[in-house]
């Protein structure tokens, strides 16, 4: 869950320090970090069953995504999960940029 929700709190160079997922981080530093998170958390739109709804009905931009997320500096995605079902989308996505 870090990975995802605390990926704003630190850059590529950094997570690469960090051994790209998982960090730990000093006792002095955890309480503020777990604040930060819980703050962004709190922050997240309120979503309701319309919007679940449409969330599985209607068509997923994933390409529109990738390219955004790429335009904007990101350059590691983690999928978590037991089975890699867009690793081979997102590659393909990638590599039609070049990237």
């Amino acid at each position: 869950m870090e990975a995802i929700l605390g990926g704003a709190d630190f850059d590529a160079d950094e997570a690469e320090r960090y051994g790209w997922i998982n960090r730990t981080l000093p006792d002095a530093e955890l309480d503020e970090f777990v604040a930060r998170l819980a703050r962004r958390i709190a922050s997240f739109p309120a979503v309701d069953a319309a919007y679940w709804w449409h969330n599985v009905r209607d068509s997923v931009r994933f390409r529109g995504a990738v390219d955004r997320l790429v335009d904007d500096g990101y350059r590691v995605f983690v999928e978590i999960g037991p089975h890699p079902v867009l690793a081979h989308s997102l590659r393909e996505c990638l590599e039609s940029r070049g990237t």
